[in-house]
This record gives C-alpha cells, structure tokens and sequence, in this order.
C-alpha cells in the first residue's frame, strides 16, 4: 500500500491525505504549484487531472477569492458560494454523475417501484417499470427493487452531505456580519472540504 489516497475538488485543488503509522497527513496542492518534488504517483495524479479545462475552472475561482477591498458581505457571500459548489460536487461524484435529465426521473421512478412492490401501481407507472425491465429482460419485480435499494442509497448521501453543508453554513453564520473574517472563512471552506473527501459512503 502506497499510504496516500488522491482526490481533486471542483476547482482543481488536489486534496492528499498520507497515512504513516497510523497518523494522517494532509495537504493540498494547486495547479499553478511546482509538484516536481512530489511522489511518481501524486505527480501522475495531477498530470491527469490538471487538464486546460480545469486549470480554467481554477483560475476562474481564483478569480472570485475576494480582494482585500472586498467587503465583508462580499467576502461571506463568496464563502458560501463555494460550499454549495463543494456540496453539489460531492452529489455528483457519489451518485455517479448523473444529468440534469436523469436526476429527474430518479423520484418518479422511486414512487412507481413503491407502488409496484406494494402490488398498486398506476397504469403509467406499471408501464414505466415494466418497459424498462423488458429493456435487458430483467424481471419487473427485481428492477423495482434494484430502484429502492438505489433510492434508499441516494437518500443516505444526501443526509451526509446535508450534514457537512449545515456544519459549515452554521460556522459561517456564527462569526457575523461584521467580523473580519477572511481567513476563518477560509479555515471553514478547508475543514468542509476535507469533511467532503473523508466522507464515508455505504
């Protein structure tokens, strides 16, 4: 085992997390940062991942980190800004990157395997559970259940994140309208994201 586990925020930012006897090590890495002194794998980690598509996505953030004439309100609106970007990313990874499109379909598709699997399913959703398991001749029963075990899983993420987001939008809230509070902010972004990326999903 190489002891390192690799992951990239939605800007581009490469979150390391090191295990050396037990103790956990992290630190972040940018793409406008000299990696050459990192190990073989973090280094291909980054080449993969730092394409011209996200270097844009970074330098466009770096773009909205307020500037020391930004005013308060300015700098806490970014803040939170960026946590619904971190919140939405994290969706999106662990539900397998879904369209806007299929993420519509997934609570009516949720209410007709109920219904089917509780035997009273409206015609129209009788026919959409049934025509899709004909799709790789899958049983209609098993394919309803295939959904709620799904749907289920979907709920159990979004607690998990709901969580992270409401701990850090509570943090936010606390240090008032009036604080100077650019780098507590910044404290409360990192911890997000580190809350983000260790998050277990089951």
């Amino acid at each position: 085992m190489s002891g390192y586990s690799i992951s990239i925020d939605p800007y581009g930012v490469v979150l390391v997390r090191q295990t050396l006897n037990g103790d956990n090590h992290r630190y972040t890495l940018t793409p406008e940062q000299d990696i050459a002194g990192q190990p073989e794998e973090i280094r291909a980690f980054c080449a993969a991942h730092w394409t011209p598509q996200t270097r844009q996505v970074y330098a466009a953030y770096q773009e909205r980190i307020p500037s020391s004439s930004a005013t308060t309100q300015e700098v806490m609106d970014r803040a939170i800004l960026t946590l619904k970007d971190l919140h939405a990313s994290f969706l999106q990874a662990h539900a397998g990157q879904p369209t806007l499109q299929e993420y519509a379909t997934w609570k009516l598709k949720e209410d007709a395997a109920r219904a089917y699997l509780d035997g009273m399913p409206s015609d129209a959703q009788k026919t959409m559970i049934e025509r899709e398991a004909a799709g790789d001749d899958t049983p209609p029963m098993a394919l309803a259940q295939v959904i709620l075990r799904k749907a289920e899983a979907f709920h159990h993420l979004i607690g998990i994140a709901g969580g992270i987001k409401r701990k850090a939008d509570a943090a936010i809230a606390r240090l008032g309208p009036d604080a100077d509070n650019g780098a507590a902010l910044n404290d409360i972004l990192a911890k997000a994201r580190v809350a983000f990326d260790q998050a277990t999903v089951s």
